[in-house]
């Protein structure tokens, strides 16, 4: 029975411990006690605590043995003292009993050697095992090759971890385990008391806890908290032992449209498949995070030269080039990576990924689906690029933009025919930026679909004012960027500048290049579709580079090609050349389309096309861009010639 032992019984000082046990219990079935008698029979009769202190005192007063072990009696107390301390003592052991045996956590008191003397029912509930099966084993982790746990126990008197065990059935289970030694006044350990609970459970739920908040939901790679941690750790490593570390900034190219067009399911699809590959493409030592959206981060830890980045870059480019199938559709997208090196390029994890990200759109302004590596002057070039965006937001309702135009020639009589609608921006500090350098600004950012509307509206609107001072003009092209088809209800936007500025259908030419039918060709086929019915013609720029097939070219509801300058410029001497745009010009007009060639700079490239039975043609032989009054003046000679010629005929 357990009572508190205090200093002032001195009569029981010289008394030995034996074993926990019930009242009903028996030393015969819990083995040797510690004074190395094996006890066959107990009963415990009585139990002396002294509430003066909370040292415990174990009393066995009325013991039977096969050695006929005398009694013991407690007899330093008056009588009264005795009965009232019995009575006292009774209480506190039941109490002691009922807490030790219903606590929740798993209970075990072991010898001083740690072999186990008694347990609760809650360390059978958690492990299966029963008191028969423990008594006198010793726990896993208190065995004699768990030098750490004793050294804590020896030093301290107390020793806690958290463990990963095992159930009677095999099953694994972690608990957190606590051990307290019990000692004597002498300091010498009697017993250990060992408290564990099951946490399992609460595990699961802590480490479904650091996937969330560590990892990217929808991939289930790091996000960027944990990429910036690992990066770090990996830069500390990197300056002591003095080694390179590469940086991917991985961005996905025409990701958004398709994100836009097709959906968000199809888009979350994609990104899975996405970061499959980039994995597949890495060395088992690199690390991939999603940044968030269709950015990603690679880690190449000690790298011995630049070019090994270079090589898995272009592996990850490679890999992402082939076409992917979601929900039963055939999607192409590439890939724009950026590359940084510590400690070249940043010595921190900020300024490694910054160096990485402005690379990317190095490669996004050279044409994507490449790789580039940071320098100094890519870092000049940010600042421009961040300084045009800033600015770009306010160009609209600060009335920057300007419209030029180019004109288009019949090769047949040189007459103007139609214009190609440009946009300019004055801007007041930068001057004229050039459109390669806001446009594609324009279309990552989503400006483009606003800009694109106001684009269409002006064409729309400067078309009907040539038209009805009687200049002979029969169409005003303009470009639309697959941002804008992709990103916005693009039929709904044409029909309502129609019906805004009351434009006739026809004289409204819409120039799409071959990528955009190429990133999702379903919806724009369907779009052009419903546009085409609006009277609007439709045309396809840049034609020979972007590899369209002529399948889809059939469906697409064509009025125009217009043949890319790349293959106009080496006219007529270039034989290649000459082979590519006759073979252009004779495809289209089987299927039924005019052929128009840009960028004619010579006389001899604009006879070459004529003889070879192109009707139309733009290009600096004719006039560069210019602004709405100068193409006015353009006209007015135009039509003189154009009247003139006609008298000629009627005389």
């Amino acid at each position: 029975m357990i009572t508190k032992r205090s200093k002032k019984v001195k009569n029981l000082d010289d008394f030995k411990p034996y074993h926990l046990v019930s009242e009903s219990d028996t030393l015969e079935n819990l083995g040797q006690p510690f004074t190395g008698e094996r006890l066959r029979t107990s009963q415990l009769s009585s139990a002396v605590q002294s509430a003066l202190d909370k040292h415990w005192y174990w009393v066995d007063m009325n013991y039977h043995s096969n050695s006929n072990t005398p009694q013991t009696q407690a007899q330093s107390a008056p009588q009264d003292n005795q009965q009232s301390a019995t009575t006292f003592n009774n209480s506190a052991y039941h109490l002691a009993k009922i807490a030790f045996e219903n606590a929740s956590e798993g209970m075990m008191v072991m010898d001083a050697n740690a072999n186990i003397l008694s347990i609760n029912k809650s360390f059978t509930a958690i492990t299966g095992f029963n008191q028969q099966e423990v008594f006198g084993t010793v726990p896993k982790a208190l065995h004699e090759t768990e030098r750490e746990a004793w050294r804590h126990l020896q030093l301290d008197g107390k020793w806690s971890a958290e463990l990963l065990n095992h159930r009677k059935n095999g099953e694994a289970y972690q608990e957190r385990l606590t051990v307290n030694a019990v000692k004597n006044q002498q300091e010498e350990t009697l017993y250990y008391v060992g408290v564990f609970a099951d946490i399992t459970e609460a595990k699961h739920s802590q480490n479904r806890l650091h996937e969330l908040v560590n990892h990217d939901p929808l991939t289930g790679l790091p996000n960027r908290r944990l990429f910036n941690e690992l990066l770090e750790h990996a830069i500390k490593r990197a300056e002591r032992e003095h080694h390179q570390i590469a940086l991917l900034f991985v961005d996905l190219d025409r990701f958004k449209a398709i994100n836009d067009s097709l959906g968000h399911q199809v888009g979350d699809k994609l990104l899975y498949e996405v970061s499959k590959r980039i994995h597949h493409a890495m060395r088992d030592s690199d690390i991939v995070a999603r940044l968030g959206g269709d950015e990603f981060l690679v880690m190449m830890d000690m790298i011995k030269h630049p070019q090994d980045a270079a090589l898995i870059a272009q592996k990850i480019i490679y890999a992402l080039q082939v076409e992917f199938f979601i929900d039963g559709k055939e999607i192409f997208i590439g890939a724009s990576v950026g590359i940084s090196i510590f400690p070249k390029d940043g010595a921190d994890v900020d300024s490694l990924i910054k160096a990485a990200d402005i690379a990317m759109y190095q490669v996004k302004n050279r044409g994507k689906n490449n790789h580039c590596f940071y320098s100094d002057d890519l870092s000049k070039n940010a600042v421009e690029r961040f300084t045009i965006e800033s600015q770009l937001r306010h160009a609209l309702e600060r009335n920057q933009f300007e419209m030029y135009y180019q004109p288009q020639i019949s090769l047949l009589t040189g007459d103007i025919i139609g214009a190609e609608a440009l946009i300019r921006w004055r801007h007041p500090e930068l001057g004229l930026v050039s459109p390669a350098k806001f446009i594609p600004i324009a279309e990552e950012t989503g400006l483009i679909v606003q800009i694109g509307e106001w684009v269409l509206r002006q064409a729309a609107l400067q078309a009907i004012e040539w038209i009805n001072d009687g200049y002979t003009m029969q169409w005003i092209s303009v470009n639309v960027s697959g941002v804008q088809i992709m990103r916005s209800n693009f039929y709904d936007t044409v029909y309502g500048i129609l019906i805004e500025t009351n434009c006739n259908p026809n004289i409204l030419e819409l120039e799409i290049t071959e990528s955009t039918v190429m990133q999702n060709t379903e919806f724009v086929i369907d779009t052009f579709n419903n546009i085409k019915q609006l009277g609007v013609r439709v045309a396809i720029d840049d034609f020979g580079t972007g590899y369209s097939s002529l399948s889809n070219l059939k469906r697409l509801p064509l009025d125009k090609i217009k043949i890319d300058q790349s293959f106009v410029r080496g006219l007529p001497d270039d034989l290649d050349d000459a082979a590519i745009t006759n073979t252009i010009n004779a495809m289209a007009c089987s299927l039924g389309f005019t052929v128009i060639a840009e960028g004619v700079e010579t006389l001899a490239q604009a006879a070459f096309l004529k003889n070879m039975g192109c009707l139309e043609a733009q290009g600096y032989l004719y006039s560069k861009p210019v602004s709405a009054a100068e193409f006015t003046k353009l006209l007015a000679l135009s039509t003189k010639k154009y009247h003139e010629r006609g008298n000629k005929n009627a005389q």
